[in-house]
Protein backbone atom coordinates (compact mmCIF):
# COMPACT_ATOMS: atom_id res chain seq x y z
CA UNK A 1 0.00 0.00 0.00
CA UNK A 2 1.38 3.42 -0.85
CA UNK A 3 2.10 5.57 2.20
CA UNK A 4 1.11 5.03 5.79
CA UNK A 5 -1.88 7.43 5.65
CA UNK A 6 -3.35 5.91 2.50
CA UNK A 7 -2.84 2.39 3.86
CA UNK A 8 -4.55 3.33 7.13
CA UNK A 9 -7.48 4.84 5.22
CA UNK A 10 -7.76 1.73 3.03
CA UNK A 11 -7.94 -0.66 6.02
CA UNK A 12 -10.14 1.67 8.07
CA UNK A 13 -12.73 1.53 5.29
CA UNK A 14 -12.55 -2.26 5.14
CA UNK A 15 -12.28 -3.07 8.84
CA UNK A 16 -15.82 -4.47 9.19
CA UNK A 17 -15.62 -6.68 6.10
CA UNK A 18 -12.14 -7.88 7.09
CA UNK A 19 -13.41 -8.80 10.54
CA UNK A 20 -16.33 -10.78 9.11
CA UNK A 21 -13.96 -12.72 6.86
CA UNK A 22 -11.42 -13.47 9.61
CA UNK A 23 -13.82 -14.17 12.47
CA UNK A 24 -14.48 -17.71 11.22
CA UNK A 25 -10.68 -18.26 11.12
CA UNK A 26 -9.64 -19.51 7.67
CA UNK A 27 -8.24 -23.04 7.55
CA UNK A 28 -4.65 -21.79 7.38
CA UNK A 29 -5.11 -19.84 10.61
CA UNK A 30 -6.73 -22.81 12.31
CA UNK A 31 -3.56 -24.73 11.51
CA UNK A 32 -0.84 -22.15 12.14
CA UNK A 33 -2.12 -20.60 15.38
CA UNK A 34 -1.83 -23.90 17.31
CA UNK A 35 1.70 -24.20 15.91
CA UNK A 36 2.48 -20.81 17.44
CA UNK A 37 0.75 -21.58 20.71
CA UNK A 38 2.72 -24.80 21.18
CA UNK A 39 6.01 -22.86 21.19
CA UNK A 40 4.95 -20.02 23.48
CA UNK A 41 5.49 -19.97 27.25
CA UNK A 42 3.27 -18.56 29.97
CA UNK A 43 6.01 -16.06 30.86
CA UNK A 44 6.33 -14.72 27.31
CA UNK A 45 5.68 -11.16 26.21
CA UNK A 46 4.18 -11.35 22.72
CA UNK A 47 3.97 -8.62 20.07
CA UNK A 48 1.31 -8.87 17.36
CA UNK A 49 2.40 -6.50 14.58
CA UNK A 50 -0.46 -5.74 12.20
CA UNK A 51 -3.06 -7.33 14.45
CA UNK A 52 -6.02 -6.41 12.24
CA UNK A 53 -9.29 -7.13 14.05
CA UNK A 54 -7.55 -9.15 16.74
CA UNK A 55 -8.38 -12.77 16.00
CA UNK A 56 -4.82 -14.09 16.40
CA UNK A 57 -4.12 -12.01 19.49
CA UNK A 58 -7.27 -13.30 21.17
CA UNK A 59 -6.41 -16.92 20.37
CA UNK A 60 -2.84 -16.67 21.66
CA UNK A 61 -3.39 -14.43 24.70
CA UNK A 62 -4.15 -17.39 26.96
CA UNK A 63 -0.74 -18.92 26.23
CA UNK A 64 1.38 -15.94 27.31
CA UNK A 65 1.84 -13.36 30.05
CA UNK A 66 0.92 -10.38 27.85
CA UNK A 67 0.19 -9.35 24.28
CA UNK A 68 0.92 -5.98 22.72
CA UNK A 69 -1.30 -5.85 19.63
CA UNK A 70 -0.74 -2.99 17.21
CA UNK A 71 -1.99 -1.83 13.83
CA UNK A 72 -1.97 1.32 11.69
CA UNK A 73 -5.79 1.42 11.26
CA UNK A 74 -7.78 2.80 14.24
CA UNK A 75 -10.99 1.08 13.10
CA UNK A 76 -9.23 -2.30 13.16
CA UNK A 77 -8.01 -1.63 16.69
CA UNK A 78 -11.51 -0.64 17.85
CA UNK A 79 -12.91 -3.94 16.60
CA UNK A 80 -10.00 -5.92 18.06
CA UNK A 81 -10.43 -4.30 21.47
CA UNK A 82 -14.16 -5.05 21.37
CA UNK A 83 -13.44 -8.73 20.69
CA UNK A 84 -11.06 -8.85 23.67
CA UNK A 85 -13.69 -7.27 25.94
CA UNK A 86 -16.40 -9.65 24.72
CA UNK A 87 -14.17 -12.64 25.48
CA UNK A 88 -12.98 -11.20 28.79
CA UNK A 89 -9.31 -11.30 27.80
CA UNK A 90 -7.47 -8.91 30.13
CA UNK A 91 -3.85 -9.27 29.03
CA UNK A 92 -3.97 -7.66 25.56
CA UNK A 93 -2.98 -4.01 25.12
CA UNK A 94 -3.87 -2.36 21.81
CA UNK A 95 -1.97 0.55 20.29
CA UNK A 96 -1.70 2.53 17.06
CA UNK A 97 1.82 1.98 15.73
CA UNK A 98 3.98 2.63 12.70
CA UNK A 99 5.66 -0.67 11.85
CA UNK A 100 8.78 1.19 10.73
CA UNK A 101 9.15 3.03 14.05
CA UNK A 102 7.69 0.98 16.90
CA UNK A 103 7.27 2.69 20.25
CA UNK A 104 8.77 -0.18 22.25
CA UNK A 105 12.11 -0.66 23.98
CA UNK A 106 14.87 -2.80 22.56
CA UNK A 107 14.39 -6.53 23.27
CA UNK A 108 11.01 -5.85 24.88
CA UNK A 109 9.42 -9.09 23.61
CA UNK A 110 10.12 -12.79 23.83
CA UNK A 111 8.16 -13.47 20.65
CA UNK A 112 6.42 -11.61 17.85
CA UNK A 113 3.67 -12.43 15.41
CA UNK A 114 3.06 -10.73 12.07
CA UNK A 115 0.56 -12.50 9.83
CA UNK A 116 -0.17 -11.48 6.24
CA UNK A 117 1.30 -8.00 6.67
CA UNK A 118 4.82 -7.60 5.29
CA UNK A 119 3.86 -8.26 1.66
CA UNK A 120 1.60 -5.20 1.85
CA UNK A 121 4.46 -2.85 2.70
CA UNK A 122 6.49 -0.76 0.29
CA UNK A 123 9.49 -1.05 2.63
CA UNK A 124 9.11 -4.32 4.59
CA UNK A 125 12.80 -4.25 5.50
CA UNK A 126 12.05 -1.34 7.85
CA UNK A 127 9.40 -3.34 9.72
CA UNK A 128 11.68 -6.38 9.88
CA UNK A 129 14.47 -4.23 11.32
CA UNK A 130 12.07 -3.06 14.03
CA UNK A 131 10.97 -6.62 14.75
CA UNK A 132 14.59 -7.63 15.10
CA UNK A 133 15.20 -4.70 17.44
CA UNK A 134 12.30 -5.42 19.80
CA UNK A 135 12.65 -9.24 19.98
CA UNK A 136 15.14 -10.55 22.53
CA UNK A 137 18.12 -12.61 21.31
CA UNK A 138 16.93 -16.09 20.37
CA UNK A 139 13.31 -14.96 20.48
CA UNK A 140 10.60 -16.28 18.17
CA UNK A 141 9.05 -14.64 15.13
CA UNK A 142 5.89 -16.12 13.58
CA UNK A 143 5.65 -14.60 10.11
CA UNK A 144 3.47 -15.08 7.06
CA UNK A 145 3.07 -13.41 3.68
CA UNK A 146 1.05 -13.97 0.55
CA UNK A 147 3.24 -14.93 -2.43
CA UNK A 148 1.86 -12.86 -5.29
CA UNK A 149 4.83 -13.84 -7.45
CA UNK A 150 4.60 -17.58 -6.89
CA UNK A 151 2.90 -18.48 -10.19
CA UNK A 152 1.06 -17.13 -13.20
CA UNK A 153 -2.19 -17.71 -11.29
CA UNK A 154 -1.04 -15.75 -8.26
CA UNK A 155 0.19 -12.89 -10.44
CA UNK A 156 -3.14 -12.80 -12.26
CA UNK A 157 -5.02 -12.91 -8.96
CA UNK A 158 -3.02 -10.01 -7.63
CA UNK A 159 -3.71 -8.00 -10.77
CA UNK A 160 -7.46 -8.63 -10.46
CA UNK A 161 -7.49 -7.72 -6.77
CA UNK A 162 -5.65 -4.47 -7.53
CA UNK A 163 -8.74 -3.32 -9.47
CA UNK A 164 -10.47 -3.01 -6.07
CA UNK A 165 -7.59 -1.04 -4.60
CA UNK A 166 -5.80 -4.01 -3.03
CA UNK A 167 -2.30 -4.83 -4.17
CA UNK A 168 0.80 -6.62 -2.94
CA UNK A 169 3.82 -4.36 -3.51
CA UNK A 170 6.05 -7.33 -2.66
CA UNK A 171 5.52 -9.99 -5.31
CA UNK A 172 7.61 -12.68 -3.65
CA UNK A 173 7.76 -16.33 -4.56
CA UNK A 174 8.75 -18.97 -2.01
CA UNK A 175 12.46 -18.61 -2.74
CA UNK A 176 12.65 -14.83 -2.73
CA UNK A 177 10.60 -14.55 0.45
CA UNK A 178 12.86 -17.00 2.24
CA UNK A 179 15.89 -15.04 1.07
CA UNK A 180 14.33 -11.81 2.30
CA UNK A 181 13.57 -13.18 5.78
CA UNK A 182 16.98 -14.77 6.23
CA UNK A 183 18.62 -11.57 5.04
CA UNK A 184 16.88 -9.68 7.86
CA UNK A 185 18.68 -11.67 10.55
CA UNK A 186 16.19 -14.46 11.26
CA UNK A 187 16.77 -18.21 11.15
CA UNK A 188 13.84 -20.16 9.71
CA UNK A 189 13.27 -23.31 11.73
CA UNK A 190 9.95 -24.43 10.25
CA UNK A 191 7.76 -23.51 7.29
CA UNK A 192 4.37 -24.31 5.81
CA UNK A 193 3.05 -23.23 2.41
CA UNK A 194 -0.75 -22.91 2.46
CA UNK A 195 -2.27 -23.27 -1.06
CA UNK A 196 -4.82 -20.49 -0.70
CA UNK A 197 -6.60 -19.38 -3.88
CA UNK A 198 -5.51 -17.52 -5.92
CA UNK A 199 -2.42 -16.47 -3.90
CA UNK A 200 -0.70 -18.98 -1.60
CA UNK A 201 0.47 -17.99 1.86
CA UNK A 202 3.89 -18.86 3.25
CA UNK A 203 4.22 -19.24 7.03
CA UNK A 204 7.53 -19.31 8.88
CA UNK A 205 8.55 -20.02 12.44
CA UNK A 206 11.80 -18.13 12.94
CA UNK A 207 14.38 -17.38 15.62
CA UNK A 208 16.23 -14.12 15.93
CA UNK A 209 19.81 -14.85 14.92
CA UNK A 210 22.78 -13.85 17.01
Amino acid sequence: MKGRKSAAAFWNARAQSYDRRLSALPAAYRDLLPRCRALLKRSDRLLDLGCGSGQAACVLAGAVRSVQACDLAPNMLDIAAAHARERDIPNITFSLQDAAALDFADEAFDAALSLAVVHLMDHPDQAMAELRRVIRPGGLLFLSAYLAGQSALSRAGNALMSLGGYRDPQRWNAGSFRGFVEGQGFHIQDSVLYPMFPIPMQFYICRKSG
